[in-house]
Formats: C-alpha cells, sequence, structure tokens
C-alpha cells in the first residue's frame, strides 16, 4: 500500500471512527497533505467559517454533559527527531474542563504530572479561532472531529492539529495529533472521567 492510500485510509477512518489507534512514526505525513497531494494547497490557510448556530448547540449540549472538572489520565507520544524514534510519555490529568464561548470558540483546559519525571503541566487547546485556517468534519451525538492549521511563531513552521473528542456515558476521550510542516510531531491522548 503506497503512501497515497495509507493516507486516504487514515482520513476516513479519521471521519468514521470516533477514536483510532496505530502506530505512529516520526516520517509520517499529515493525512491532509497526502490527500491534497499539492504542497502549495496544503500551506494555503484559508479562514475557517464561523460555527453555523447548529453546530454551536450540538457541541454545546455535548459539553454541557461534562461540566465539572475531568481527571484521568493522558499519554503523551511525541517524535525525537534526532533519533528519529516517539518517545511516549505518560501523565496523571487533573482539573480538564471543557468549553464553548458564545463566539463559538471551544477551549480543552488541562493541568497534568508527568508520572516518569514528575513535572507539571498547564495548557489549553483552542478550535474555532477567528482568523484560523479550521475544518469541523464532524459533530453528532458522541463525537467531535475537528482540524487547525496555524504558522508558529517565525511563520516558517505550518502547524496542523487534528482533534477527535469522543463522549462516553461516563467520561471523554480526546486525541490531539500534531503534525509539523506536514509531518508527525506530537500526540495526547486522554482519557478523562467526570
Amino acid at each position: 500500500m503506497n503512501k497515497t492510500h495509507r493516507s486516504i485510509i487514515t482520513l476516513i477512518l479519521l471521519i468514521l471512527t470516533p477514536l483510532y489507534s496505530y502506530a505512529i512514526n516520526c516520517d509520517d505525513e499529515s493525512p491532509e497533505k497526502i490527500l491534497l497531494g499539492d504542497i502549495e494547497k496544503y500551506y494555503n490557510l484559508n479562514e475557517g467559517k464561523p460555527l453555523s448556530s447548529d453546530q454551536k448547540k450540538k457541541i454545546s449540549a455535548l459539553i454541557k454533559r461534562f461540566n465539572r472538572r475531568l481527571n484521568g489520565t493522558a499519554t503523551e507520544e511525541y517524535c525525537l527527531l534526532s533519533e528519529q524514534k516517539v518517545v511516549s510519555i505518560s501523565h496523571e490529568v487533573f482539573d480538564g474542563s471543557l468549553s464553548l464561548n458564545n463566539d463559538g470558540i471551544l477551549r480543552f483546559n488541562y493541568d497534568s504530572r508527568s508520572n516518569e519525571s514528575n513535572v507539571h503541566i498547564s495548557d489549553q487547546v483552542v478550535f474555532f479561532e477567528p482568523l484560523t485556517s479550521y475544518k469541523l468534519l464532524k459533530v453528532n451525538d458522541d463525537s467531535i472531529i475537528a482540524t487547525s492549521k496555524l504558522r508558529s511563531g517565525t511563520k516558517k513552521v505550518l502547524l496542523e492539529r487534528v482533534m477527535t473528542i469522543s463522549f462516553q456515558k461516563r467520561g471523554i476521550e480526546i486525541d490531539l495529533m500534531t503534525y509539523a510542516n506536514g509531518y508527525f510531531g506530537s500526540r495526547w491522548f486522554f482519557k478523562l472521567k467526570r
């Protein structure tokens, strides 16, 4: 199977399956980069359309079910470029929260502590911001799938994020993949409960 077919299958799985798992390699290309085929198209950042009122209502209804603090675990995977290998770190997550403001901006705030090094991380993931390039690929009764692209500080690095949120009866799973200039950079996978 060539890279184009593999990426098309990955993109289809991303849309059809709330969460998926597969082996990650440092040279894995973004499914969108391969699907577009044209590097110029991949680097073109089109501003996302604001969420419709129907999309906001669906997302808001999903999030309201989990409007209290979330706790659980996370696995962080990132590419160690010097060795061209993926490193995995386990985290304990506490004080996680999801919110959607009136403008349709989705925020996931969390605090975590690495099980290996006891390092504390406090971070925020934001989707559907004005002036960013994003796509809402799926929103239904149990999941949200979205992508976003932005240029980092020097504008030489294009960061693409693919976020999948799966809502279950008592918890949430969040899969956040980041690609740098079209290649795997990192992945955070959260398993959280109320």
